[in-house]
């Protein structure tokens, strides 16, 4: 296990949130709600249908004590949670509404929305897309951040640290204002998660002073607007992978996919 995962596992257990597991019918998740519990990092909260999730559990071996198991089809919370989905999207007919609730992705979403948990995890059964989606719909993005986007964190040997690879998995061909959306919104992440003061580098798959390459404009203008708006950030445009590594920068974000 790496620094880093140490770090933010200790991290965890300094804030002692809840987190909630809207996979709750795939072994994995119900052992890691386990570890959670084991391990004092967090209080998991799995959702799924119970006689589902303790069938599993069973099969495993895995003791539910001290894991609290939810099923969002049964749920009490539905009528405010979706009264707070409706609120927050008027549009949306509150009948509506409850039937999305009850999916596990979009009631664990409430959950955080509403402060019934401090994070959802989720990932492992559905596809990044969709999480991000119900994401989107139930929590939404960060004051003044219009892309949703992903991050890896890339931990580096010896103790040496971690980079954070932005964004690699969801945005395919993204324009300047995205771009300079993924690179602020990777910046906070680097910030939170790892505990470092962000610098940036938007890539560009040519060095500074060299010739422009196709995507150089793109990643200058991003880095542009992202100075612009956030001015104590500092964010480089148009540089090559070994030109961001030279300058220190600990934020590589990818211009496309």
């Amino acid at each position: 296990m790496t620094d880093v995962v140490l770090e933010c596992i200790a991290t965890a257990r300094r804030i002692g949130g809840r987190i909630v597991l809207p996979e709750g019918e795939d072994p994995r998740i119900v052992s890691a709600a386990r570890r959670l519990v084991d391990e004092k990092i967090a209080e998991p909260v799995v959702l799924g249908e119970r006689g589902r999730v303790e069938a599993i559990a069973s099969d495993s071996g895995i003791d539910l004590e001290g894991v609290i198991v939810e099923d969002p089809a049964g749920s009490d919370r539905i009528e405010t949670y979706a009264a707070e989905y409706v609120r927050a999207r008027p549009k949306t007919r509150p009948g509506a509404a409850a039937r999305q609730l009850r999916k596990p992705l979009f009631y664990g979403g409430m959950m955080v929305r509403c402060g019934d948990a401090s994070a959802m995890l989720a990932g492992a059964a559905n596809p990044t897309s969709r999480v991000i989606k119900a994401a989107s719909l139930t929590i939404g993005t960060s004051p003044g951040v219009q892309t949703p986007s992903s991050y890896f964190v890339m931990a580096l040997p010896e103790g040496r640290g971690a980079l954070l690879f932005s964004d690699c998995a969801f945005n395919v061909e993204p324009d300047a204002p995205a771009l300079a959306d993924i690179a602020l919104a990777s910046a906070s992440s680097a910030e939170k998660v790892l505990g470092v003061t962000p610098k940036v580098a938007i890539l560009g798959h040519t060095t500074l002073d060299g010739e422009d390459g196709p995507l150089r404009p793109l990643a200058v203008e991003a880095a542009t607007l992202a100075r612009d708006r956030s001015p104590d950030v500092s964010v480089e445009g148009g540089v090559d992978v070994s030109s961001a590594l030279e300058n220190r920068s600990n934020v590589l974000v990818f211009p496309d996919l």
